[in-house]
Order: C-alpha cells, then structure tokens, then sequence
C-alpha cells in the first residue's frame, strides 16, 4: 500500500471513529498469559522509546516500541496498577482501544530491591570484563533493564 494511501486509511479510522467513549478498552498481553483483556480502564500510560505518554479515550492511533519502565494502568475506580515490562509494543486505536504486547511484565511491588540491585551490579562487572561487542551488548541490556528496575522500585517508594 502507498504512503499517501496508509495515511489516507488512518485518517478515515479517525473521521469515522465518533465522539470518543468514557474509557479505554485495554488488552495487555504476555506470551504466557493476559494481563488485561478488554477491561474498561480510564487511562494507560506507557514507556515508549520516544518518551513516556499517557492513553486517554479518544487518543490519535499510534504505534510505540516500549523501553524497559513502568507500564501503570488507572481502572475505572481510580486505582492505579503499575508493572513493569521489559520490552514490547503499545498501539493506541481510533476508537480508543489500547494493545499492549510486552515479552514480560511483573507488578512493580513484586521487584525485589536487593536482588535488582544485585543484578546490575553483576551486568556492570560482566560488561567492564567483557572481551567482545557481543558480551558488552548482552550485559549493556542487563544494565539498562537493571537500572530501569530500580528506577521504578525507587519510584514506587514516593
């Protein structure tokens, strides 16, 4: 399909999407399993590579690559669920619907500090002794979703 035609199809999703609803409908998934299938949410917000944004209804449809960070997800009676994800997708459609596509997720109270600290302690060391670009890639990636963790732990604190 042509550009021009790509950008035509998303502007007829947005013209014929109507008034936009009262919530989000979210489906949050995992290899293993659905965090969040169809639930009506007020809001999502996520941690893109570009920046963190957040989803209300009636959102512009985009596509995000997710960074290591928080995904929170605030339900329809204001209460905020935070997790997270390693890596993934977020697409925000015309008529509100958000797909989050992540290869992993854990709650944020379930990050152990001590453990996350270890391990990017760990990947640090791995990655200053490391003998090629293959080994400093691998722990690099250990470091950044490390020290993402502990951001959010720390976060979570406040």
């Amino acid at each position: 399909m042509p550009a021009e035609d790509v950008a035509k199809s998303g502007e007829e999703e947005v013209k014929n999407a109507g008034p936009p609803p009262e919530t989000v409908k979210l489906n949050f998934r995992l290899p293993h399993e659905a965090v969040f299938a169809d639930a009506e949410v007020n809001m999502v917000l996520v941690p893109a590579e570009t920046g963190d944004f957040g989803i209300l209804p009636g959102h512009v449809p985009v596509v995000a690559k997710l960074r290591p960070g928080v995904v929170s997800v605030e339900n329809k009676e204001s209460v905020t669920s935070r997790y997270f994800v390693s890596s993934g997708f977020a697409f925000a459609h015309a008529d509100s619907s958000v797909d989050i596509l992540a290869v992993e997720a854990v709650p944020v109270e379930h990050l152990d500090e001590t453990v996350v600290r270890k391990m990017l302690s760990e990947h640090t060391a791995k990655f200053q002794a490391a003998k090629d670009d293959y080994e400093k890639a691998t722990h690099q990636i250990g470091i950044d979703v490390s020290t993402a963790m502990v951001s959010a732990i720390e976060t979570m604190g406040k």
